[in-house]
């Protein structure tokens, strides 16, 4: 019981990062798309 609720913690951490690093990649994505869309205006 004590080792399986260890495992569901480590995946939980794991996927939280995993989905930090998405986040970060599909702002800066994001970001990019936005500032292009600026130059264009300007």
């Amino acid at each position: 019981m004590h080792i399986k609720l260890f495992i569901i913690f480590e995946l939980i951490i794991l996927y939280l990062c995993f989905y930090e690093i998405l986040m970060n990649d599909s702002i800066k994505y994001v970001l990019k798309l936005w500032i292009k869309q600026l130059k264009v205006f300007d």
